[in-house]
């Protein structure tokens, strides 16, 4: 098959190279885009050395699917298009996640509805996903009626740039420097911070609404 990644260079992006790699995925030919400064620089893959491309319509035009990791409104913004050149879509954003025409899979668990697709395929959020896994057999077992969920999540669900924060963060903290705070509320080094996402009407923040099941 022919890949796209969208989002490649990202720290998602660059798990997801690993994981077709790993999974032993049928790539006949990967193609990798980042955003526009990074074009024209050369990625090294097990897949061997790639030069990084833009987002334009012939990547859809090439490939037979391709997997977004860019953010909801990349995905927004580029779905009509990959679907007019009927690119399968995978979307790992909050896009479609809500779509009643889109399935949202986790193949542990309802792998068969990715086959009823209609050109795009979500999954949940990070930690919905991993939680299921573990909640579903449980259930299917003895039935829950009730969970209550506590996560503790890394800088890196805020991307590279976050990553880079903590590290800085980290180091000055360590020196007897002033943090500098940009991507959190808060310097996030030894710290913990009860705030993901945007608080709702309701009081909670999207990152928790995202694990009700009557969201």
């Amino acid at each position: 098959m022919k890949i796209a990644i969208i989002g490649a260079t990202g720290a998602v992006g660059r798990e997801i190279i690993k994981c077709l790699d790993h999974l032993k995925f049928p790539v006949d030919q990967l193609f990798l885009v980042a955003s526009d400064r990074s074009i024209g620089q050369i990625l090294e893959t097990p897949f061997g050395k790639i030069t990084l491309e833009g987002l334009f319509e012939d990547i859809f035009k090439k490939a037979d699917l391709a997997i977004f990791s860019a953010g909801k409104e990349i995905s927004l913004a580029y779905a009509p298009l990959a679907k007019k050149h009927h690119c399968l879509m995978i979307d790992n954003s909050s896009a479609f996640r809500y779509d009643k025409d889109v399935p949202l899979v986790i193949p542990e668990i309802n792998a068969d509805l990715a086959m009823n697709h209609q050109g795009i395929i979500a999954n949940p959020n990070c930690t919905t996903a991993i939680a299921a896994v573990v909640l579903w057999p449980l259930h299917q077992t003895f039935g829950l009626k009730k969970v209550i969920i506590s996560t503790y999540q890394a800088a890196s669900g805020a991307g590279q740039k976050a990553m880079d924060e903590l590290i800085d963060q980290t180091k000055d903290y360590l020196s007897g420097q002033t943090e500098t705070v940009k991507y959190f509320q808060h310097s996030l080094a030894f710290n913990i911070i009860p705030h993901i996402d945007e608080f709702q009407s309701n009081g909670y923040t999207k990152e928790e609404m995202k694990n009700r099941k009557d969201y």
